[in-house]
């Protein structure tokens, strides 16, 4: 009697990952905060497998205000991190405004499931969710 070496069927193949997630987070703050809202940007993202693309400090006319933005690729978990920025950020006392916007990717056909950004916005297909946050914080309790 001999016994088969090699399994009798194959395993399939593992699921194809999925395409990244593009978003965008504006945070209009008080000049005082601009440093600790920064950190809260980049420590957020740590470890993630989130990839910031660009960090931007705009000083509006007034001298009172500033506007953080950050671009960013989100993969897997990463978004559960952005959902926790978001949340530190709406309790921060001096943050003013905050705007977030995810641009999710869909499939170009090729099975890469890219879109990039280009000069008149993102390539391709995009579904787009916007949330807006704007006033003082909710009161902490």
């Amino acid at each position: 009697m001999r016994l088969l070496t090699r399994p009798l069927f194959r395993r399939p193949a593992p699921p194809p990952p999925a395409a990244p997630t593009h978003g965008t987070i504006s945070a209009r703050c008080e000049r005082r905060v601009e440093a600790k809202v920064r950190a809260l940007c980049v420590l957020a993202f740590a470890g993630t497998g989130a990839r910031l693309n660009s960090l931007h400090i705009i000083e509006p006319d007034d001298s009172v205000t500033v506007v953080v933005r950050i671009t960013l690729t989100l993969a897997g978990p990463a978004g559960v991190a952005l959902e926790r920025l978001v949340d530190q950020l709406s309790r921060e006392p001096g943050v003013r405004d905050l705007h977030w916007r995810l641009h999710q990717a869909v499939s170009d056909g090729a099975g890469t499931g890219r879109s990039l950004p280009g000069e008149q916005g993102w390539r391709g297909e995009a579904e787009e969710v916007e949330v807006r946050h704007e006033g003082a914080p909710p009161a902490r309790r």
